[in-house]
């Protein structure tokens, strides 16, 4: 029989960013919280903090930016702009497959062209 006061073994886990192994923190006599345990990825804030390489499509959306218009191309809006590509290959980076449109205009965009799926969130 289980006594509720025993803690629920741990295994533990490697750090994606530094490869350091890590183990359940411990509060005085008291461990981490089991479902605080199992949803951390990282071994410390800092290592959260760290953020990817930029990818070649990022940095190429950024170029992109220098060269394509400086507004939406649909209605002219100069706020929260994004680069849509024209065949939906976001890996064909071609200036003439890349559209600067505001985000939604963006949207808008694929939702008519049936491209999003819809997300039906109900409150009580």
């Amino acid at each position: 029989m289980k006594l509720a006061t025993q803690a629920k073994k741990t295994e533990s886990k490697i750090c994606p960013k530094c490869g350091k192994e890590f183990h359940r923190r411990r509060f005085g006599e008291r461990l981490e919280d089991f479902t605080r345990w199992n949803q951390r990825i990282y071994c410390s804030k800092q290592c959260s903090y760290i953020r990817p390489p930029l990818s070649n499509k990022t940095s190429y959306h950024r170029l992109a930016r220098t060269f394509l218009s400086q507004s939406c191309q649909n209605c002219g809006s100069m706020e929260n702009l994004d680069v849509h590509h024209k065949d939906r290959n976001y890996k064909n980076n071609d200036p003439d497959n890349l559209q600067t449109l505001c985000h939604s205009c963006h949207m808008k965009y694929h939702w008519q062209q049936g491209h999003l799926k819809v997300q039906w969130h109900f409150f009580n």
